[in-house]
């Protein structure tokens, strides 16, 4: 399991997050990207982060 424990957007647009692995396994975290010209409007391309955390 990953806890993500936050998330932040620098002023260039740029996504980061830190998260921390509570166990070992596989675990997938999905984002997506904000439509750049208008922060809040819906997400334009959805994504995501495989993880494999061995012992």
């Amino acid at each position: 399991m990953v806890k993500v424990l936050d998330t932040h957007t620098t002023a260039d647009g740029t996504h980061t997050a830190t998260a921390r692995a509570t166990s070992p396994g596989a675990a997938t975290l999905p984002f997506a990207d904000t439509y750049i010209p208008d922060p809040h409007g819906p997400p334009s391309r959805p994504r995501q982060l495989a993880l494999t955390v061995v012992p």
